[in-house]
């Protein structure tokens, strides 16, 4: 599979924003190593200089904010002259601040919806104009959450940002496909990042909990028993870019590690036992088993991943089995298990 991306993806060039660090480093590491030439972007244009100066001389760093289109047009246009074009375009720049819903500022609201959802906006747009000036095909990725799946407490505002991010995407890459461009997204779980760092501090305060604490829910929540790194995240954009991932567009991926979490708002959750899996017919996925179980809040869970996401939301009608005594059952768990082929957690409405 290496040598196959490494021959569709040598030669290309990629914008990645936030990519100084965390996720979009390791996006700009992973791409790097494929012979993508690689434009960092960043807020931070010291350290945007410093990580490109790490991948080699086939990258450069660039200073940018995406929520000011000024900014953006301004770094696009240095990344065009420099490169004379790209192919890809990672919109991963993301920002958070945590504080309950009742607490929550108008500047805490303004500041993530900013970055968050009208930096993905902006970087888009300029990248779907630049892919149709050249007449020539274009890959997204832009980085949700998996707060974008399911909200998630102390972080209203920020899943609200992280929402938008996916209506976005899936309209988006409805109205370019034509175009032959691809627009996905993909959802990083409990990753250790400096943002993550953050996070748990500001949670375990408002929480009356430990750093230490928190980090144990997060693993409890996760039964493989480690939190994701950004290099999870990483191979998942790279696949995205590829080959491989040419039958996506408009999906919202995410690689959980077999996350569990609630979806009718209570604590950490057992999984669908075996007895609760329900058998679909899904031809759309051309050959991958999957299940669904009907949850509380209307999601469906999908196991090995589908082919085509569209053809899960709208081919797949999955059904609560009957308990004892013909009760119908909704579990209130939400749970991926890792498939034999490392399998994707994809969750939808239906």
């Amino acid at each position: 599979m290496s040598a196959l991306l490494a021959t569709d993806l040598k030669g290309k060039t990629a914008i990645v924003t936030g990519g100084a660090t965390g996720i979009g480093r390791a996006i700009a590491t992973a791409l790097a190593a494929h012979g993508v030439r690689i434009a960092i972007c960043d807020l931070d244009a010291d350290a945007a200089r410093k990580t490109a100066s790490a991948l080699g001389t086939e990258a450069q760093g660039f200073a940018i904010d995406v929520s000011q289109r000024a900014r953006v047009e301004k770094a696009f246009a240095e990344i065009e002259s420099t490169f004379g074009f790209y192919d890809i375009l990672i919109a991963n720049a993301g920002v958070s601040t945590m504080n309950r819903a009742i607490d929550i500022t108008d500047e805490e609201w303004d500041f993530n919806f900013a970055v968050n959802i009208k930096g993905v906006f902006l970087t888009n747009q300029a990248a779907v104009r630049h892919f149709l000036a050249r007449g020539k095909n274009g890959v997204i990725v832009n980085t949700a959450s998996l707060a974008a799946k399911v909200g998630a407490p102390l972080l209203a505002h920020y899943s609200a940002s992280k929402f938008a991010v996916l209506g976005w995407t899936q309209a988006l890459a409805r109205e370019v496909a034509a175009d032959g461009i691809r627009v996905n997204a993909v959802c990083p779980g409990f990753v250790k990042t400096s943002m993550q760092e953050r996070e748990v501090a500001w949670e375990a305060k408002l929480r009356n909990l430990s750093p230490e604490q928190v980090i144990g829910e997060y693993v409890a929540q996760t039964p493989l028993g480690r939190l994701e790194e950004p290099e999870d995240i990483a191979g998942l954009a790279v696949f995205l870019c590829g080959p491989l991932g040419q039958s996506f567009s408009g999906a919202a991926l995410a690689r959980s590690r077999s996350l569990v979490f609630c979806a009718d708002g209570g604590g950490p959750a057992r999984g669908p036992t075996a007895a609760e899996k329900t058998p679909i017919t899904a031809s759309p996925t051309r050959g991958g088993s999957v299940y669904g179980v009907r949850l509380s809040a209307n999601l469906v869970d999908v196991g090995p991943v589908a082919r085509h996401s569209a053809a899960v939301q709208s081919g797949c009608r999955p059904h609560a089995r009957a308990g004892a005594g013909g009760t119908r059952r909704r579990p209130r768990a939400v749970v991926g298990e890792r498939g034999g082929d490392d399998s994707v957690l994809h969750l939808s409405a239906t």
